[in-house]
């Protein structure tokens, strides 16, 4: 079978059922499938972005952003945190852990041991 045969027309484009996909693994999904398919002469994939888009349930100025290589929101403001990933899963696990003892964490208890450790 072509590759060209399984990628649908525009015409007969129909929403995926992606069951509980989030946005993010929909957003990879549709990229994969554009890069995948043929380059036509005119220098455009045969997979729009428009008809991508639509089979993937994703917004079309999203899915654009990211094929030119856009930073996400939280990408672009990641210097801004004050707590590295790392540093975030000491503290939700120090959390969880007085949680599992019955003790409930105070906002003075987060920032004096975010302090202390992080």
């Amino acid at each position: 079978m072509e590759q060209s045969s399984l990628i649908p027309d525009e015409g007969d484009i129909a929403p995926l059922d992606l069951g509980d996909l989030d946005t993010e693994a929909r957003l990879q999904l549709a990229v994969t499938a554009i890069l995948a398919s043929l380059l036509l002469p005119n220098g455009h994939h045969q997979l729009s972005t428009h008809a991508a888009s639509s089979i993937y349930s994703v917004k079309r100025g999203t899915l654009n952003n990211c094929l030119k290589g856009m930073k996400t929101r939280q990408e672009a403001h990641a210097h801004e945190r004050l707590l590295s990933d790392a540093e975030e899963e000491v503290l939700v696990d120090w959390v969880k852990s007085l949680g599992q003892r019955g003790l409930p964490a105070t906002a003075d208890m987060l920032r004096e041991y975010a302090s202390v450790c992080c």
